[in-house]
């Protein structure tokens, strides 16, 4: 019996890949793995680096996709093959930190929880270190609301139960990282039912421009890509038991998105923003969503003085200046072109 199936996908990553990989199976751990890695068509030498693995590694199993399908059908498919009791994630440009896996399958074991979800780093390009989470103390719970802010964010912080993952709504659809992330972790979160908070440091995450999971600022195609997301969103609600918490907490997330990519979106594109029909019409699939909100994103989208203002009242002053920073990246990568 496999006790943990690991699936990652790989989108040119070969500055990173073995490292990835070895981080995997230099571990010392009584739980019987496997490590299914899914080629997304990429370009450099990862393809080389994997068939290279596999003539050495048998607990490797590989795909490779002809042409590139995005994480959120790359990890659909891994799934697909996977025969652990449970499921984890991890990129090919991150790695996880010596002992993850015994931590894990031990606490597995102990527990029997749905999910297990552990602390994280964010390392840079010069190593500086940022904590991505910050689980103080161990915790086993069935209350949801003791787990939420830990949740929606990473799919690659957690262990789950394969039985929760089969027949999902994300891999049916190409969505940016970001809202594969949301996606995913709004139906496990949905479906589970008891958790584990691991208070270790289990996983490092690269911050770079070229990670598979990097943000795109291209504010035009995340405003195109929310309407995708909240159309999956009602889904994943009509398929599975209702949620309340659940949903508020998402739509919130969503909508805090969609006013901070307003501000980029009003300073970077210089033209009315043709998706709110569209947003407006997605965001009506939920009784939640009052008027009063969708006239706030409304404002975002079609005054500059109103994208400030919302961005500084939800998010503070403090993000709006990280989306300045933003803005000027955004110029500074066309001039360079």
């Amino acid at each position: 019996m496999i006790n943990i199936s690991i699936i990652l996908p790989v989108f040119n990553a070969d500055n990173f890949l073995l490292q990835s990989l070895d981080s995997i199976f230099n571990q010392q751990t009584s739980a019987s793995i496997e490590v299914i890695a899914i080629d997304d068509a990429s370009s450099d030498d990862s393809w080389l680096i994997l068939e290279d693995y596999i003539s050495r590694e048998p607990r490797v199993k590989v795909i490779k996709h002809e042409t590139n399908q995005g994480p959120a059908v790359a990890r659909a498919n891994g799934m697909k093959l996977a025969r652990g009791h449970y499921i984890m994630h991890v990129d090919a440009d991150d790695y996880l930190v010596d002992g993850a896996i015994e931590k894990l399958h031990s606490k597995s074991i102990e527990f029997d929880v749905d999910v297990i979800i552990y602390n994280y780093l964010l390392k840079d390009s010069v190593n500086n270190e940022f904590k991505g989470y910050n689980i103080e103390k161990e915790l086993v719970t069935s209350n949801k609301h003791d787990v939420k802010m830990f949740f929606y964010n990473n799919s690659a912080t957690k262990l789950v139960k394969r039985d929760l993952v089969l027949d999902m709504i994300v891999g049916n659809e190409k969505f940016t990282a970001t809202s594969e992330d949301l996606l995913y972790c709004t139906e496990i979160f949905i479906r589970a039912k008891t958790f584990y908070l691991c208070a270790d440091v289990l996983y490092i995450a690269r911050l770079h421009d070229a990670s598979y999971t990097a943000i795109s600022w291209d504010s035009e195609l995340v405003l195109k890509n929310r309407v995708a997301t909240l159309i999956a969103l009602n889904q994943i609600i009509l398929n599975n038991h209702y949620d309340v918490l659940v949903v508020d907490n998402v739509l919130s997330k969503i909508e805090r998105t969609i006013l901070e990519y307003s501000f980029v979106y009003k300073f970077t594109v210089f033209k009315k923003a043709r998706e709110f029909n569209d947003l407006k019409g997605a965001l009506r699939l939920f009784k939640k969503f009052k008027q009063i909100r969708l006239r706030s994103i409304e404002l975002s989208l079609n005054s500059r003085f109103f994208s400030c203002y919302n961005v500084i009242k939800y998010t503070g002053f403090k993000n709006m200046f990280h989306f300045v920073k933003v803005i000027i990246v955004v110029y500074l990568r066309r001039f360079r072109r």
